[in-house]
């Protein structure tokens, strides 16, 4: 009777064949591939010549395995949007910080004068400070920052949402209940 004990390199079937792990990942992307391609437990079964519940078990680890990438690819899709949240952030912040304090504001002005001899062509170049509080348009884009920060993290309250008519009443009304079968008497 041939060994049924697991080595380090397969395990032997009851029919004796030897099976690695590479030989069942190959056999498994096969399941998953027909399947994925629409055909039944069934034929697959008997296209790759193996029994009906080696294909449940094959489909039932690649749905673990799916399940399992599907979480690692939102959480990474997740990581992703933080940081681009984090770094429009940190942008506004700096320039929220330049935007700041004391501003050198230069008016530059050419022309000509008319009514006077020679052409009358002028240049002024004229220069005032202004002390400024900052631009509230870049606290605006942290807040936004932040609000989607929270919606992504899940940090905010659910909030409840009725179905109702454009004016906001109640969608059904005057909906009464007949018993059917019920004598009136």
């Amino acid at each position: 009777m041939p060994s049924t004990r697991a080595g380090a390199a397969g395990r032997r079937t009851k029919g004796g064949v030897k099976t690695t792990r590479a030989s069942v990942a190959k056999r498994r992307q096969q399941v998953s591939e027909l399947y994925l391609e629409g055909h039944s437990m069934v034929a697959i079964g008997e296209q790759l010549k193996i029994v009906a519940s080696t294909v449940w078990n094959d489909l039932q680890a690649a749905r673990l395995e799916w399940r399992t990438q599907a979480v690692e690819n939102i959480d990474k899709l997740i990581q992703r949007e933080l940081s681009r949240i984090d770094y429009i952030e940190m942008e506004a912040l700096k320039a929220w910080q330049r935007s700041i304090g004391p501003h050198i504001k230069t008016v530059e002005k050419s022309g000509t004068r008319p009514g006077v001899e020679g052409g009358g062509s002028f240049d002024e170049t004229t220069e005032h400070t202004e002390e400024l509080a900052g631009d509230p348009r870049f606290l605006d884009v942290m807040n936004k920052c932040v609000e989607q920060r929270r919606k992504i993290l899940g940090l905010d309250a659910p909030s409840r949402s009725t179905i109702s008519n454009p004016d906001g009443s109640p969608l059904l009304t005057g909906i009464r209940v007949i018993e059917v079968g019920k004598d009136k008497s």
